[in-house]
């Protein structure tokens, strides 16, 4: 199954992001890809504002520490994301977790470039997907896309953000 590119929309989604990043983060390429990976069925990414932080390691202490309520996503760049998985820690490029019905989304600093979008993806109410054309592939390939169905999901089926 490959992935088609549908037409703009007139009315896109807007999916609402603040960035925190370690001095010197390169996440412009991420926020490209995704901009205009996202538009191109409908959803339009929006950075509202980019702040300064500290390098971090994303653990399980960490995710509570991160609350923080509010109406665009945060998106942090952290050094490693670490999870404990079947007893033991494993480390993850990415990761979109809710508390409190707030989304969060974190991406490692070495994370490929489409890495930002497979987590806005989850954050909209998608799964992960078996072709590695896909984006929400955890194993996709060069130049991944989303399907015009996850589109229409990502469209209609999410209340996160302001429309």
């Amino acid at each position: 199954m490959s992935c088609v590119h549908t037409q703009p929309h007139p009315r896109p989604f807007i999916f609402h992001v603040t960035v925190y990043a370690p001095a010197g983060t390169d996440y412009e390429d991420d926020f490209a890809f995704a901009i205009k990976t996202f538009a191109e069925h409908g959803v339009e990414v929006r950075v509202d504002a980019t702040h300064e932080i500290d390098a971090i390691v994303l653990d399980h202490a960490m995710q509570k520490k991160l609350h923080k309520p509010s109406y665009s996503t945060p998106v942090y760049y952290v050094e490693t994301v670490v999870l404990r998985e079947d007893g033991e820690d494993k480390e993850f490029n990415g990761l979109q977790w809710k508390r409190m019905g707030q989304s969060f989304i974190a991406v490692s600093t070495n994370a490929r470039t489409s890495t930002l979008s497979h987590e806005i993806g989850h954050a909209l109410g998608l799964g992960h997907f078996d072709a590695k054309t896909n984006i929400m592939c955890a194993k996709r390939g060069d130049k991944p896309g989303f399907t015009p169905w996850q589109g229409k999901l990502m469209r209609r089926g999410n209340l996160l953000s302001p429309r």
